[in-house]
């Protein structure tokens, strides 16, 4: 690996990390736009570490970055959270009809 490397491979998968969840949140689970400000703040901290001096010589070193780690953990936690619950409120908010087919995983 090379610094340059790592961060085009984050830039990429940043990128369609963003564009696939925006396709299932709009199809989906419009409650999921409330983890949208987790997952920018877990792609910023990402690139910090990426960046920081200590990566070029040991990439495998951005597994111990501990607010990464947070973040990312608290964005699963949230997300799958999110998954089962239903706030109309937002589709209200947000004008989003109901999509015609049922839920992969109905919950209720």
């Amino acid at each position: 690996y090379t610094k340059e490397n790592i961060i085009l491979q984050m830039f990429f998968y940043a990128t369609m990390t963003a564009f696939l969840l925006g396709v299932f949140i709009a199809r989906y689970r419009v409650e999921l736009v409330i983890i949208i400000p987790l997952l920018a703040a877990s792609f910023t901290r990402y690139v910090k570490a990426a960046i920081s001096p200590a990566i070029p010589g040991e990439p495998e070193s951005l597994y111990k970055e501990k607010a990464l780690a947070v973040l990312l953990g608290f964005s699963l936690f949230l997300g799958v959270t999110l998954l089962f619950v239903k706030l109309d409120f937002m589709r209200r908010m947000l004008n989003i009809q109901e999509p015609a087919l049922p839920s992969l995983w109905p919950t209720s």
